[in-house]
């Protein structure tokens, strides 16, 4: 069966949103349930707080009974209130540790497969992980819950009189005016502030990076001077900015004292009218909810531009994986064959019509000018590159993962027992393991409990020549049957090179190497087929002296 790839075109195969739908699917339903349920019952606190004020002056304080009961009453109902924002706030932490384990997978799934570095991927899972939990995580919770008080107050406000609490509310909503109005030539100055302080940032790191050549060439002065004004511009556009968020901030305890002051006297107004029903109790009971409508309402905006200032870092690029599909290639040949291969660097040809056959158990080894395109090759080859024209089959089929194992003179090697770093936590006996380490010399130099042995430090315990070798014993293990080598023997002395060479070439398996030391004698001895990459193409020499 012959194998190749194709990849989706769709740009919704490619992204991953984090967004309310997301949240949905990953949060368990009763989980949701339950904290919309609590979000309801703890909304009730700016309720409880007009309500039993207002209450307070019905109290016929001669009576201990009557006094007892509201006591008791107001107490079982501030500690039902508060017991359910407990429990909403631990519900919440719950549902941003299951968000926070999904999302972090995410990143790592998405990135592993593709071709960011480690530290793009500790920067997601680290910080850009947490700025989305603080922002919009915990920010759609608290979204939740605050849309709850404003209309669960609401309802209790035009519940309690409906001509009076509609007047509080349009009045309280008057003490957001001066932030709406205000709010574009407020984001003017930040956008202020922040180029400037960003043209500040930009330059010290210049300064710093070529302060060699500064003191060099003594111009320290003239740079300082620079620096110093792009100082004062960024403080003075932030003592702008600081001054109008004060102005604000003035203009807006204006209508403060309009929207308390306005419905108590409105309120008292309209008590003069008994046909309205409008008592003391009424009065007080709306001023002090009303008041939590229009703070619930400036921290519902507010939640709203956290949520808002994360919709950048929300999108995560899926990698592109190839689907495996038939290929009904006329290839028949067992062992390595690649065929016309192309490879491309943007507009320049790197590679450009390679063929090579090698049978089944073959090995050559590939040679040439540094720079030329050896290890391009080798990761065209075993797919880590994208060819331009051509294709590379083993077996009869497109290169897969499955068909080879990829050395290089770097082996990747982590904490843990060399038995982990065998198996890679797969499932293989001891039995099995032995075996494999005392074909490739370990088990003689490590000793009956070489796999118990710790690999420190990400393999610096262990030797070069070593570390080659178990990544040999992790593709026999494997049973591939293609070794792709790059330069693996470059950092090791002669005798080493040749212990592991001498390992190889009396492998069962198909070998393609590129390499700029060799001994020629070694490769007459193994009959290596010994082959040079210019910029002619792949070509056959003697192995010969």
């Amino acid at each position: 069966m012959k194998l190749t790839y194709e990849l989706k075109d769709s740009n919704t195969d490619h992204q991953v949103k984090i967004n309310l739908k997301w949240i949905l699917e990953t949060l368990p339903t009763p989980l949701i349930v339950a904290i919309i349920i609590l979000g309801i019952t703890s909304s009730f606190e700016a309720i409880l707080n007009g309500y039993i004020m207002g209450q307070i002056i019905k109290v016929n304080l001669s009576d201990l009974g009557s006094v007892t009961r509201f006591i008791l009453q107001a107490f079982i109902a501030y500690l039902i209130t508060y017991l359910s924002a407990y429990s909403f706030l631990m519900l919440k932490n719950q549902a941003i540790k299951i968000l926070n384990v999904k999302l972090k997978q995410t990143f790592f799934k998405n990135a592993f497969n593709g071709d960011q570095d480690e530290s793009d991927i500790t920067n997601s899972i680290t910080t850009i992980s947490k700025q989305i939990e603080q922002s919009y995580f915990n920010s759609i919770f608290m979204l939740i819950q605050t849309g709850l008080t404003i209309i669960s107050t609401t309802i209790f406000i035009l519940g309690t009189h409906f001509l009076l609490g509609s007047i509080y509310i349009v009045l309280s909503f008057l003490s957001l005016i001066p932030s709406y109005l205000g709010r574009k030539k407020l984001d003017v100055k930040v956008k202020e502030w922040s180029t400037s302080n960003s043209e500040l940032l930009n330059n010290t790191s210049d300064t710093f990076r070529g302060r060699t050549e500064i003191r060099n060439f003594d111009v320290k002065s003239l740079f300082f001077s620079k620096i110093n004004r792009l100082l004062n511009k960024e403080e003075l556009n932030y003592r702008n900015l600081s001054n109008y968020q004060t102005t604000l901030m003035l203009y807006a305890w204006g209508f403060a004292i309009l929207t308390y002051l306005g419905p108590i006297a409105i309120g008292l107004y309209l008590a003069q009218f008994s046909s309205l029903g409008i008592t003391t109790s009424i009065i007080v009971s709306l001023i002090l909810t009303a008041d939590s409508v229009v703070g619930n309402m400036r921290s519902l905006t507010s939640l709203q531009n956290a949520v808002a200032g994360t919709n950048g870092i929300r999108t995560i690029a899926k990698s592109q994986q190839p689907k495996i599909i038939k290929d009904h290639s006329e290839n028949s040949t067992a062992g390595l064959v690649i065929k016309n291969l192309q490879v491309n660097r943007g507009p320049k040809v790197i590679l450009d019509n390679i063929n090579l056959t090698l049978t089944e158990q073959e090995k050559a080894l590939i040679t040439g000018p540094s720079g030329v395109g050896k290890s391009t090759l080798l990761s065209a080859i075993s797919g880590q590159v994208n060819k331009a024209n051509g294709n590379v089959y083993f077996n009869q089929s497109i290169v897969d993962n499955s068909d080879y194992v990829y050395i290089s003179q770097d082996i990747w090697l982590f904490d843990g027992t060399l038995r982990d770093n065998l198996t890679l936590f797969e499932n293989y006996s001891d039995e099995v393991l032995t075996e494999v380490i005392q074909k490739v010399g370990l088990l003689e130099e490590l000793g009956d409990h070489a796999l118990d042995m710790e690999i420190k430090n990400k393999g610096e315990n262990v030797s070069g020549g070593q570390a080659q070798r178990i990544a040999i014993a992790r593709g026999l293990l494997r049973d591939k049957k293609l070794f792709i080598l790059d330069e693996i023997t470059s950092s090791l002395d002669v005798k080493n090179a040749k212990k592991i060479h001498d390992l190889i070439y009396q492998l069962p398996v198909t070998v393609i190497e590129s390499a700029h030391n060799y001994d020629d004698e070694q490769l007459e001895q193994y009959a290596i087929k010994k082959l040079v990459l210019s910029s002619n193409g792949l070509n056959p020499v003697t192995t010969s002296a």
